[in-house]
């Protein structure tokens, strides 16, 4: 696997575990609204989802802390590696944030 292929897939990785947090947060709070807007969106998929998500207070500085070595890597392999691949690399990760938030 070269190494762009496991940044893809890290950044993608870090991308579903931060959407999952954000649900997390906004449901602690401000539960509500959360319920409210997500029960719209996921439907019969709703509590399935609800139940899975992760503790935010538990699971948030692990998240970030891989998420900052993550980008560490990137900024450094910013400077190593070819434009072509660079270029991939942000394109994807445009790419998955948008596709997340």
């Amino acid at each position: 696997m070269r190494n762009i292929d496991k940044y893809k897939e890290d950044i993608d990785k870090l991308c579903k575990i931060g959407k999952r947090l954000m649900m997390s947060m906004h449901f602690e709070t401000t539960p509500i609204e959360a319920e409210k807007a997500y029960r719209g969106s996921y439907g019969d998929m709703y509590e399935e989802i609800k139940k899975n998500l992760p503790n935010f207070k538990l699971v948030y500085q692990e998240w970030y802390s891989e998420a900052k070595v993550l980008i560490k890597q990137l900024h450094y392999g910013e400077r190593e590696s070819n434009k072509d691949d660079l270029d991939d690399l942000i394109n994807g990760v445009d790419k998955i944030i948008k596709t997340v938030f």
